[in-house]
């Protein structure tokens, strides 16, 4: 899902963008095929859930529309519940590394899958890849056997395993991507699962001064000015009410996205390294930084848990340092790269003297880590966690922040 941190916006050229057909009062092509993809660990019956609903989509030709569930090292049994509850026509199993290229085994079950799809795939990936992993497995799997099989996609629906999805959501994404020629990636309105009538989440923008995400457009935005007309009209960017429309974003989340499968040729996937958070935000603002657009479309609405309520020290060390990695992606985001990794070591030193010493820790390791280049999961602090313990990776972190404002971040292994 998005987060706070990512990188910023880059104003495309038009001479870079790609024309792509555009029927404003149509949703889906019906000669279209589609892939949705989708990852669980550990999350049976969310996984076979949200399948079931977006089977029950309106608009969307089951017959041309494949669906790919990505395992993330579950415990068999919870593997066995997925199977029993889709009867996937095929089983794969990803032998691949952590960081190496995919590896597919697969096998056919004989079934015919209990949604009606023209096929499910289930895929078993070895190691918990994370959400970033996962999405990564489902579309080289996507672009890859399936399309050797089944022929040329033409949208990629991405889906978290957890979101509640009204019937009517993907024909909005579809009627928002199929009415702008440049859209390559569109995004839904979150609203509270706990709390239908509060939405959470619906424009995001890049900070230029921050280096984070925000609801509204920095102040030097030209889109600013319309930006305050529409969110007073509505009551705000959140807890308001009215949402209607589509409104041109940085960022869309991957909680509920419709791409073009040519996005895929130009821009590629996600950063392998990432594991959580920002892995979106930066696929997003990649797509902008080749010219097209980002769109969110607010009749299309999920019911999810708030990603803040869900945010711990070690997800904040995997936004933190996330970011730091996309900051460095550009020569021109130099400056927001030194501030933020300077600002993280201060923040560390703050931290320690307030003797709060697990967050100095997470906080320093996500400098530490980004200068590393250590890609992956979450990391714990020693058990006995003490001053000298936390006072010597927060001076190892200001070492690592001055060497990424000085000579920059790394570069993913591809």
């Amino acid at each position: 899902m998005a987060h706070r941190g990512a990188p910023p916006r880059v104003e495309a050229t038009t001479d870079r963008r790609t024309a792509w057909s555009t029927d404003r009062n149509r949703t889906i092509d019906p000669e279209h095929s589609i892939a949705i993809l989708s990852v669980t660990w550990n999350k049976a019956e969310d996984a076979a859930r949200v399948l079931a609903e977006a089977a029950a989509s309106e608009g969307l030709p089951l017959d041309r529309t494949h669906a790919v569930l990505v395992d993330n090292a579950s415990d068999p049994r919870v593997r066995e519940l997925v199977f029993d509850r889709l009867r996937p026509e095929r089983v794969v199993v990803n032998e691949a590394s952590r960081d190496g290229p995919a590896a597919f085994v697969e096998s056919e079950t004989g079934h015919r899958n209990a949604l009606g799809f023209a096929s499910i795939t289930l895929i078993e990936n070895r190691l918990n890849l994370g959400g970033c992993g996962g999405f990564n497995t489902a579309m080289r799997y996507a672009v890859g056997p399936l399309e050797d099989r089944a022929g040329r996609l033409d949208r990629l629906w991405l889906l978290d395993d957890d979101v509640l999805l009204p019937s009517n959501t993907f024909a909005a994404l579809a009627k928002a991507i199929e009415g702008d020629e440049r859209a390559a990636l569109v995004g839904a309105r979150a609203v509270d699962a706990g709390d239908r009538a509060t939405t959470f989440e619906t424009t995001i923008y890049f900070d230029h001064d921050t280096g984070l995400l925000a609801p509204d457009p920095s102040l030097s935005d030209a889109r600013r000015a319309e930006h305050e007309v529409w969110a007073a009209s509505v009551g705000g960017t959140r807890g308001g009410a009215g949402y209607a429309g589509v409104r041109e974003v940085d960022v869309a989340s991957a909680c509920c996205l419709l791409a073009r499968r040519e996005l895929l040729d130009e821009i590629g996937q996600w950063d392998t390294r990432y594991f959580l958070y920002g892995d979106d935000a930066d696929w997003s603002l990649r797509a902008g930084a080749a010219g097209h657009r980002v769109l969110c479309a607010l009749d299309a609405v999920i019911y999810h848990t708030p990603w803040f309520s869900k945010l711990t020290p070690g997800r904040a060390y995997l936004a933190e340092r996330n970011l730091l990695w996309s900051l460095g992606k550009r020569s021109e985001w130099r400056r927001l790269l030194a501030r933020r990794s300077l600002g993280l070591a201060k923040r560390a030193w703050r931290e320690l003297a307030a003797a709060e010493h697990a967050r100095a820790w997470f906080t320093a390791r996500a400098v530490i880590d980004a200068a590393r280049n250590r890609g992956g999961g979450p990391v714990d602090p020693p058990a006995k966690l003490r001053l000298v313990g936390a006072l010597g990776v927060t001076v190892r972190a200001t070492v690592s922040a001055i060497q990424l404002a000085l000579t920059g971040a790394p570069r993913e292994h591809r």
